[in-house]
């Protein structure tokens, strides 16, 4: 079976029931996320409960091509589940060179895994879990666990004195707390990605005991999963994602573990540092980059909407700072594709304008931006945030988003052009999460914490916000993503 997708599993301690979570997500400013990928419409759990391994062998043997699979699947499963570990890898062995979805690729890594871990080969099981869990159904998640908590058995990484900067390994334990379920669950499992990559680049004397928390909607509630975190004796924790849940951990957790939230927060707090990816912080950076380019009258377009609000006033309120001006705030009903009417009204109140600021995700602006040149606004450079690059960009010529600027990290900008640039941002995330957490764990003062970092430049300021200041630039052309700026953005002539 053929397999593409690229994620990092961590091995974890012996005798915790709490462990490595699945992979992918989506995400619009970490503002809302897709659900994962379901499951095969051919796979069925309660008809493979009741099936005997000869019975779902012989179905397996007399089907032909992809039809071969879901039997194939259920055959090893369950021959793997009776102890006939060289049954189960023969089934695998014959379903080795057979196109699957998604999901059958996620539960056939599964069943690799466990194969080689009956087999005594470890790390040929991590290389299997190694690939992901993009579309695994949730019934099989906790077979991966499983396969995950042996192969930490067979294969943790023995501690080394090599390394006195950090924490020793054995004893300090980093929690994370990410969402396995609802609406949050896609996003979690991409920035775990991100987190083990992290991990997994570092040599093992220098990694800590590295556990997840899974926290779901449902039935584990953050403030359980942080108490149980507590009570296994983490000293420190990533997570959680979800706004709200940033709260309700921050009021469990004490100010003497230290806390890297994955979102924002109103209240600061010691020990509390707030690490995001809010869309304001590249606003501000469009802004500072306009002045610097000599753009002082700004056109803005933004969406009705409290998202369009947040990133017009944080590029306004930046602008203006450093002696620029908006002339006008052009607002658009993002659910309309025609938008002459408004851009019209608005170049005649901004016709003074020597740019464009431009706050909208890449369908938008796929839309408005031959628009604005058709009404006459062809001749202002427009910048924009990341949110205009959402997809891998097409190499088909396409003109709609020529010259369009923006801010993005370093991680997406050098990433496998076939992985979806939101999934690259929440990897991006989870990798800068934990590379900030052996910051602190390194500095005598947190205060003094800042890297060069996937996501980008990275501060910290005097409310623990963790602050990207500083991001690459790209624009598009014929339809696809080039870093830098265009020749054409020399700084213009200040009147």
């Amino acid at each position: 079976m053929h397999h593409f997708d690229r994620s990092f599993i961590l091995p974890r301690r012996k005798g915790s029931r709490y462990a490595c979570a699945p992979t992918v997500a989506l995400i619009l400013a970490l503002s809302a996320c897709t659900p994962a990928l379901p499951p095969s419409s051919g796979h069925s759990a309660a008809t493979e409960a009741k099936a005997t391994p000869s019975a779902l062998q012989a179905t397996f043997d007399t089907a032909e091509g992809i039809e071969r699979i879901e039997p194939g699947l259920a055959a090893a499963q369950a021959w793997l589940d009776a102890g006939e570990v060289q049954r189960a890898g023969n089934v695998l062995e014959k379903l080795a060179d057979i196109p699957g979805t998604i999901d059958q690729q996620a539960r056939y890594a599964v069943l690799m895994a466990e194969t080689r871990l009956a087999q005594n080969r470890p790390l040929d099981a991590r290389r299997w879990l190694e690939r992901g869990a993009e579309g695994l159904p949730a019934s099989w998640q906790a077979r991966r666990l499983r396969a995950l908590d042996r192969m930490a058995e067979a294969n943790t990484p023995a501690p080394s004195a090599e390394s006195v900067a950090l924490p020793d390994p054995n004893t300090h334990l980093v929690a994370t707390l990410l969402p396995v379920s609802g609406r949050w669950s896609a996003a979690g499992q991409a920035i775990q990605d991100g987190i083990l990559r992290a991990y997994l680049e570092e040599s093992p004397s220098r990694r800590p005991t590295l556990r997840f928390f899974p926290v779901t909607e449902q039935s584990v509630s953050v403030e359980a999963a942080a108490r149980d975190a507590l009570a296994l004796g983490a000293r420190s924790v990533i997570g959680p994602l979800d706004k709200a849940m940033v709260e309700k951990a921050a009021a469990v957790i004490p100010p003497s573990v230290p806390m890297i939230a994955l979102n924002r927060i109103d209240q600061a707090r010691p020990g509390l540092f707030q690490f995001g990816l809010p869309p304001e912080d590249e606003a501000r950076i469009v802004a500072q980059q306009a002045m610097t380019l000599g753009h002082r009258r700004a056109w803005v377009i933004a969406p009705a909407s409290e998202w369009g609000t947040r990133l017009h006033s944080a590029f306004g309120d930046t602008f203006a700072a450093q002696g620029g001006e908006v002339l006008h705030i052009t607002r658009y009903d993002a659910a309309q594709s025609d938008f002459q009417a408004a851009l019209r009204e608005g170049l005649a109140q901004a016709s003074d304008a020597d740019m464009i600021f431009l706050a909208a995700f890449m369908f938008q602006a796929q839309l408005l931006q031959p628009q604005i040149r058709f009404v006459g606004g062809g001749n202002l450079p427009i910048y924009a945030t990341s949110a205009v690059y959402g997809q891998p960009a097409k190499r088909d010529g396409s003109t709609d988003l020529n010259g369009v600027r923006f801010p993005d990290m370093p991680w997406l900008l050098s990433a496998d052009p076939a992985v979806a640039p939101a999934v690259a941002r929440l990897q991006a995330l989870g990798i800068d999460a934990y590379r900030v957490w052996h910051q602190l764990a390194s500095v005598p003062q947190p205060d003094a914490v800042s890297m060069v970092g996937a996501t980008g430049t990275l501060a910290l300021d005097s409310d623990g916000r963790i602050i990207r200041r500083d991001l690459p630039w790209a624009h598009f052309s014929d339809g696809t993503v080039q870093p830098g700026l265009p020749v054409e953005d020399a700084p213009v002539t200040v009147p």
